[in-house]
């Protein structure tokens, strides 16, 4: 091989090497930024689910106390 197409492929290797060099920060780069985005949203959404709890526990003895009552009026009028 001559010296130029010799000097030619280690450039080409050299600058590949860079490349997936570069290409492997970035990708590391770009998962700690996605870790940190999935810990915010965990610390959102729990919010949100205790936020659902609440609600659920706060509403579920109206909404028993309403099938109660329909339930038993159903009851009542299909009896007559």
């Amino acid at each position: 091989m001559s010296d130029d197409l010799q000097a030619a492929i280690q450039k080409t290797h050299d600058d590949l090497v860079n490349l997936r060099d570069n290409h492997v920060h970035h990708l590391a780069l770009d998962l700690a930024d996605l870790k940190t985005d999935v810990a915010v949203i965990k610390e959102k959404v729990s919010g949100l689910e205790s936020f659902k709890d609440e609600v659920v526990k706060t509403l579920r003895p109206y909404v028993q106390a309403g099938l109660v009552v329909a339930l038993s009026t159903f009851g009542f009028v299909s009896q007559m």
